[in-house]
């Protein structure tokens, strides 16, 4: 993609106005062109805010000559047809993640996008934050033995963007990002065990058991808490402990639960999301011409979504 982009914005709910809009205004390399939702009120909101060129009700009124990337934050549901669509018009898509409702049609997603050459990436951001980054360039140089790692957050507790079971809902759309940034730190992963638990009103926790080529993995996810918990111990072979504190600091410790011998990172007192929650590396590396940046494609995104699949059967 070349400079100065001209984005295209799909979806223009909660998560677009709450959380990128900030981020997508302090963007230099791009400007946004146009913004796309059915619903008039929400279009006129981001097309404001954003200071786009135009807006439009569906994809399909959209002047493909005026766009050069597109990011799609839609609903699943709506995602496949949006994303398909941009790939068959040749668009460089970030889409949020689950890309679609089911493994299947992210498969056929990715096989379309590698076919004809059309870079997608899937919006897992914490891919992108700075306090897993560090954890992981420990990890690259270091397989850990042992991987422990939990992710929990309030929300959903019911069903959500199609999704009718409450558990299911959970994981696909939130407990789906700590089964990427682990698979994104391990490599290939093999399914052992796992328990769950309940406490009604669509309150769940459960107990993963994974494993790699050369890693134990232990993971801890759920909606059974009253707010929002993320984080990773690695254990490396000479029994070094490195651990992701939240996404505010990776810090070396002594033993688990002992002592910080170093800092690798710590949140500045003035960050907004940039680094901490990955947003603006993100887009940095969805605009940027750099075919050496690893950015999470269709294809983790399937990875990822096959491992919901094994765990929704267990």
């Amino acid at each position: 993609m070349s400079t100065k982009h001209k984005l295209l914005i799909v979806g223009c709910g909660k998560h677009l106005l709450n959380t990128m809009s900030h981020h997508l205004l302090r963007l230099k390399s791009a400007a946004l062109v146009c913004c796309v939702d059915p619903i008039t009120h929400a279009r006129h909101a981001a097309r404001d805010l954003l200071r786009c060129g135009s807006s439009c009700a569906a994809i399909e009124e959209v002047d493909f000559s005026t766009v050069s990337a597109a990011i799609v934050a839609t609903p699943p549901y709506a995602s496949f047809a949006i994303t398909n669509h941009l790939i068959e018009r040749h668009i460089p898509v970030l889409v949020e993640k689950p890309p679609a409702m089911n493994s299947a049609d992210i498969a056929t997603l990715d096989e379309k996008a590698q076919r004809l050459g059309v870079r997608v990436q899937v919006g897992f951001n914490f891919r992108f934050a700075a306090a897993y980054r560090a954890l992981r360039n420990v990890c690259e140089k270091h397989p850990p033995a042992l991987l422990s790692c939990h992710f929990v957050s309030r929300h959903p507790a019911s069903s959500e963007w199609g999704v009718s079971d409450p558990r299911e809902a959970w994981l696909r759309h939130n407990g789906v990002h700590l089964l990427d940034m682990v698979r994104s730190v391990s490599g290939a992963l093999v399914l052992t065990n796992a328990e769950r638990t309940s406490s009604g009103e669509g309150r769940h926790l459960a107990c993963v058991a994974l494993h790699s080529a050369s890693t134990i993995i232990q993971v801890i996810v759920g909606n059974m808490t009253s707010g929002f918990s993320l984080g990773m111990t690695a254990i490396l072979e000479d029994g070094r402990t490195f651990q992701m504190r939240g996404l505010g600091s990776c810090v070396e410790v002594a033993y688990p639960d002992g002592p910080v011998v170093s800092t690798l990172y710590a949140t500045k007192s003035m960050d907004d999301g940039w680094d901490r929650l990955g947003y603006g590396a993100e887009l940095d590396a969805f605009l940027s011409d750099d075919p050496n940046i690893e950015r999470p494609n269709l294809g983790d995104a399937l990875n990822a979504s096959l491992m919901c699949d094994a765990l929704c059967r267990e």
